[in-house]
């Protein structure tokens, strides 16, 4: 789904402002990511720029070793390495409602007409 609507505005940077405040162990909310979350993500997004046109901003976070390891995963997948100090969480306590906002979404897109297309009557 996000890969769609990416691709439709064919980037050719990708500038990720790092927040790790979702981060399981941060104070401010209840997230439930882990650092292999955002390595994950991190990697997904690289997909949309070439090499060379990615950059990561550190924003945020409020669990310092949440922090250092979050920020590392996601250094090691913007470099092409791999350093994951804790597992992937497979969708934490939002991915119900992420799963629910692809239903509405997909109830409410309205197809788009094929290319040269037309009206035959």
């Amino acid at each position: 789904m996000l890969a769609d609507v990416v691709e439709s505005f064919v980037p050719s940077w990708v500038i990720v402002s790092a927040g790790f405040d979702g981060h399981r162990a941060d104070p401010l909310t209840d997230l439930g990511l882990s650092a292999g979350d955002f390595a994950d993500l991190m990697t997904a997004v690289m997909e949309f720029a070439p090499p060379g046109r990615r950059l990561a901003f550190l924003e945020g976070g409020y669990d310092l070793t949440a922090l250092a390891e979050s920020t590392g995963a996601t250094l090691a997948a913007l470099g092409g390495a791999s350093y994951r100090p804790e597992a992937a969480t497979s969708g934490g306590p939002g991915a119900e409602v992420v799963e629910a906002s692809k239903l509405v979404r997909e109830r409410e897109v309205v197809p788009k007409p094929s290319p040269g297309g037309g009206s035959n009557g």
